[in-house]
Order: C-alpha cells, then sequence, then structure tokens
C-alpha cells in the first residue's frame, strides 16, 4: 500500500510474477505486473534478472518495453528497486520460484507440467510464424452483390456471406 507518495497515487498494489517457461532457456528473468487494485488493471511491467546465489543485476531491472506502460510507471519501477534492495527474502522467493517452475518444466511428472505444456514457447511459435504460407484462393472471391454461387437465387451478401460457418450446397 502506498500512502502520500508525491510520485503515486494512494492506495494498493499488487505485483504479479511471471516466470520464463520454456524448458532449455536459463534467463534467469522474472517479469513482474504491476496491478493498481483501485482500477484492477496493469499500469507498469518490470524485467529483473538476477544470477545464482543472490546477485540481483539492478541494471538489468527495467521497464519492459514490450508492454505498455502507465504513467507511473518509472515511480512504480524505483519502488520495485527500492524492495529489491531491502528486502532479501523477496530476492530469495523470486529466485526460488523461478527454480520451481523450471522444475516442474522440465519434469513431465510433475503436477502442473501438464498445465504448463498447454502454452506454446516462444521458440516454437516464433517457427512456427515462419513456417506459415500465405492463403492462395483456389478460386476467385464472390462479390457481394452477385448471385450466391449455392444457387438460392439471393445474392451472396444475404445468403451465405451472412453465415459463415454455412457452405455452399455443391448439388
Amino acid at each position: 500500500t502506498i500512502l502520500n507518495s508525491p510520485d503515486l497515487p494512494n492506495g494498493a498494489y499488487s505485483l504479479v510474477e511471471y516466470y520464463c517457461g520454456e524448458r532449455d532457456c536459463d534467463c534467469r528473468r522474472v517479469m513482474i505486473s504491476v496491478i493498481y487494485k483501485r482500477e484492477m488493471k496493469a499500469v507498469a511491467t518490470i524485467s529483473h534478472a538476477f544470477e545464482p546465489g543472490g546477485r540481483h543485476i539492478a541494471e538489468q531491472t527495467f521497464l519492459d518495453p514490450l508492454n505498455p506502460q502507465g504513467r507511473h510507471a518509472p515511480a512504480l519501477l524505483g519502488v520495485f528497486k527500492n524492495v529489491l534492495n531491502h528486502d532479501s527474502a523477496y530476492q530469495e522467493r523470486l529466485e526460488r520460484h523461478y527454480a520451481m517452475v523450471k522444475r516442474a518444466v522440465a519434469d513431465p511428472t510433475h503436477p502442473v507440467h501438464r498445465h504448463l505444456s498447454k502454452f506454446p514457447s516462444s521458440k516454437h511459435t516464433i517457427e512456427a510464424s515462419l513456417a506459415r504460407q500465405p492463403v492462395v484462393r483456389s478460386e476467385p472471391k464472390v462479390p457481394r452483390n452477385a448471385p450466391c454461387p449455392c444457387g438460392s437465387g439471393q445474392k451472396y451478401k444475404k445468403c451465405c456471406e451472412s453465415r459463415p460457418s454455412a457452405a455452399p450446397d455443391p448439388s
């Protein structure tokens, strides 16, 4: 809870941690979404790295450039860094949770492994996007005002175009 800060609105904030779920990655990184409870939305996303053995890398704790940031994000980053500097138990917890996630990802018998495997890794997602081929039509597109190819006698826009799941009848 933050009260009477010159840089931040009063209220409760939550830190939601996200850990890397890729099996062969050892990034030692955690993403932290800062949720402003009054609005129930993320107001900052912080990327944080650490080295094994408790050495946290302050210069590798920054606002994530790939996520939208609220106007108070820089001040929230300062609060987060302050917490890291003064709360060794929190630092240890981040490392412990990272190790727990990595064990679950690597162990197919772990109870949460099947849940983690539902999410494609970024490596597989990138490879899949690169492998996609553009869709090529085998027949020309039916103009909206043309007679419907199903043979109903109606315009295409009033018949099969308005029912996307309905396929034209081949008869």
